[in-house]
C-alpha cells in the first residue's frame, strides 16, 4: 500500500483514497477511511481519472424540474451502486447510505441537503428502504435500493 507522509497536520501517513476523499469533500483535515470506504474511494478515484469504467445501472430518469438536492443525492446513490458493483459484480443493487456519508459522497457540507434529497426520492418512488439501522463501520446507516417500475 502506498502511503504519503504529511507533516503539516502532524506526523501522519495517509493513503491516496483518504487524500482524494478529503479533497472531494472539501475537508480542512484529511479523512480516515474504513477498509470498505477505502475500496469505494479507490474505485471512485480511478473512475474519475478515466482509468476504469463503472458498470451501467438501470434506473429511472428524474424529472427535469427536480430539486438540486434530490438530483445530487440520486446521482450519488447511483454512483455508489456502480462502485459497489465494480468491486463485486454479484453485489445486490442496495447500499447503506447515512446522511453523514451522503454529505461526503455527494459533496454537501450539511446533512439537511442529503435528508431533503432522500425524502423526495423516497416519497416519489425513486429509492426505497430495505433495512433500518445497519452498522457500517462506526456509523449506523439505512440500507436503500433503487426502486424499479
Amino acid at each position: 500500500m502506498i502511503m504519503l507522509h504529511e507533516f503539516h497536520q502532524g506526523d501522519n501517513y495517509w493513503t491516496l483514497p483518504e487524500m482524494y476523499a478529503s479533497y472531494i469533500c472539501h475537508k480542512k483535515e484529511f479523512m480516515r477511511l474504513s477498509k470498505s470506504q477505502m475500496a469505494e474511494w479507490w474505485i471512485r478515484a480511478l473512475e474519475d481519472a478515466g482509468c476504469i469504467k463503472l458498470p451501467q445501472i438501470n434506473h429511472r430518469q428524474l424529472p427535469v424540474n427536480v430539486s438540486r438536492n434530490a438530483r445530487r443525492v440520486y446521482e450519488g446513490f447511483i454512483r455508489l451502486i456502480q462502485v459497489r458493483k465494480f468491486y463485486n459484480p454479484k453485489q445486490s443493487e442496495e447500499a447503506p447510505f447515512s446522511h453523514g456519508f451522503g454529505c461526503d459522497w455527494c459533496g454537501y457540507s450539511e446533512k439537511r441537503s442529503v435528508r431533503l434529497g432522500l425524502e423526495w426520492l423516497l416519497k416519489n418512488g425513486y429509492i426505497e428502504k430495505t433495512k433500518e439501522a445497519v452498522l457500517c463501520g462506526k456509523r449506523e446507516a439505512t440500507l436503500y435500493r433503487l426502486k424499479r417500475g
